[in-house]
């Protein structure tokens, strides 16, 4: 009973603390505030059924950012099925794809642009939550799956990247992030 009072107190104080974060990393993901309130709502009650089948978690406000991310895509999934249509339904709407090599091309250049508007995507979203929400690299790396070696390097290329851009206090960015790196002494 004091086990279950005491996890009950400790979901309450996390959703104090990281529910307004939670609902903003989904507006950041791109999610209507309708939705990111529901991403955060389905977020807690994932969270709340694993913590309350005696499964334990050492860093609450990660896996929580983790299962809202999950729950983001589960989203996405089930509205990309939803959006699925056929040829034959294509067809009859008096869509013709045609044999044009220059179609072929576009389309191509179009898998290109989407894949580069993809990396940018994924650069942007471990700044935001390293520099935004201030998430330690290894906090990061479990939430979108690589290695924190991965990570730190991704987050170097992309201020970097970014530097090249003349940005009024992006440098700021570069300066916090060598400082807050651990000093190796020697012996």
């Amino acid at each position: 009973m004091e086990a279950s009072l005491h996890l009950r107190e400790r979901f309450t104080r996390a959703y104090e603390e990281y529910a307004g974060g939670i609902r903003r990393f989904c507006m950041q993901q791109g999610a209507e505030p309708a939705d990111a309130e529901e991403f955060v709502q389905e977020a807690f009650l994932r969270t709340w059924e694993y913590l309350s089948s005696g499964k334990e978690v050492i860093h609450l406000k990660t896996f929580l950012f983790q299962v809202a991310q999950h729950v983001m895509f589960d989203e996405a999934r089930r509205r990309q099925r939803k959006k699925e249509l056929s040829l034959d339904a294509l067809q009859e709407a008096g869509f013709d794809p045609g044999h044009d090599d220059t179609a072929t091309m576009q389309k191509r250049l179009e898998a290109k642009t989407i894949l580069t508007k993809t990396d940018v995507e994924k650069e942007y979203k471990i700044l935001v939550m390293r520099y935004l929400h201030g998430f330690p690299v290894h906090h990061i790396a479990s939430i979108v799956g690589q290695t924190p070696n991965t990570v730190a390097v991704r987050l170097h290329r992309a201020v970097k990247r970014l530097s090249r851009v003349s940005i009024p206090g992006l440098h700021l960015l570069a300066v916090k992030s060598s400082a807050e790196a651990p000093k190796k002494t020697i012996n």
